[in-house]
């Protein structure tokens, strides 16, 4: 119940203040008294309509609509701020909309309004609308949006169950035609080993192009290391000659100075005397002889290695 009504700067009223009485109460006055303006003044705080602030009078600083019920208190101000404040809390970000605890205040809505130009309450309105206005306050409209929408949910049930029956039906057909599936799989199967053993040949082909490239490099190497040895050949075959013509040169000046020394050694026999000349002549002739014996360093009949014991042994002999 509405106790008390407090207007300011709202319309015709600078400020008026109500205070109503259990039971019926009735206002009464002449005609542009502010009668009305006192219901929109009701609206504007339940229903935060009409907008704007056409109905803000121009001489009031401030804007006000504040009520107390058995429930609370609760205000609509506008001027100077645009804000609802409901049991003390102040609400100000509320744009188009009325907050939800008004309604634990004041307990009222669009049943519990009669506008001043709107037709009188049911008796103008049709057998149809009063049906479902009485529904509507009895909460049987619950019912009727029930079952329509049990209604709606059969008939797409019904819809789904044929696109449900369709689908099977090309599924079993479709399915059909898959009848050799396992054999296809099998064949995959197949190409995908196929397709590893390939991979694996072509590995092994990739190992052997390799090895193959160190085959030609060993075979080059070899033909290179084959020319090195006739070449190794030649330069050992002209050495050993060049040494073989040298131990000739050698020989031959041996032979020489053998000759030489036969030919003194005759002459001293023949002589049958040993002279301090001929015995200073074959001294030196065999030092000569071990001197060509030394250079030669082999013998020139045997090719033994001539040392230093051998050439001693040899000039004691002579």
């Amino acid at each position: 119940m509405i106790k008390k009504l407090r207007l300011r700067g709202f319309q015709s009223h600078l400020y008026a203040e109500l205070e109503f009485t259990p039971g019926v109460n009735v206002i009464v006055g002449p005609t542009d008294s502010g009668k009305s303006s006192l219901v929109r003044a009701l609206g504007w705080l339940i229903f935060n309509r009409p907008r704007g602030d056409g109905f803000v009078n121009r001489l009031a600083r401030t804007c006000e609509i504040a009520v107390e019920t058995d429930g609370g208190a609760a205000s609509r101000s506008r001027k100077p701020n645009n804000e609802y404040v409901i049991n003390g809390a102040s609400l100000t970000a509320i744009g188009t909309t009325v907050p939800d605890d008004l309604q634990t205040v004041v307990h009222l809505d669009d049943v519990n309004f009669q506008w001043q130009l709107d037709p009188y309450f049911l008796v103008m309105e049709s057998p149809g609308a009063i049906s479902r206005y009485v529904t509507e306050q009895l909460g049987l409209d619950t019912v009727d949006i029930a079952l329509k929408s049990l209604k709606g949910s059969q008939a797409r049930l019904a819809d789904q169950r044929e696109d449900l029956k369709q689908t099977y039906d090309e599924s079993s057909v479709e399915l059909g035609k898959l009848s050799a599936l396992d054999d296809w799989v099998r064949r995959l199967d197949e190409a995908y080993q196929l397709g590893a053993l390939l991979d694996t040949v072509a590995e092994k082909r990739n190992e052997l192009d390799k090895l193959s490239a160190r085959l030609d490099d060993v075979s080059t190497a070899l033909v290179a290391l084959s020319d090195l040895e006739e070449k190794l050949d030649l330069f050992e075959a002209s050495t050993l000659r060049d040494q073989l013509a040298e131990v000739c040169r050698r020989a031959s000046s041996f032979a020489a100075r053998l000759t030489e020394l036969e030919r003194v050694e005759s002459s001293y026999v023949k002589s049958g005397t040993a002279s301090d000349a001929n015995d200073a002549a074959i001294e030196e002739a065999k030092q000569r002889y071990a001197s060509a014996l030394k250079d030669l360093g082999v013998c020139p009949t045997c090719f033994s290695v001539v040392d230093e014991t051998t050439l001693e042994r040899v000039v004691a002999r002579l």
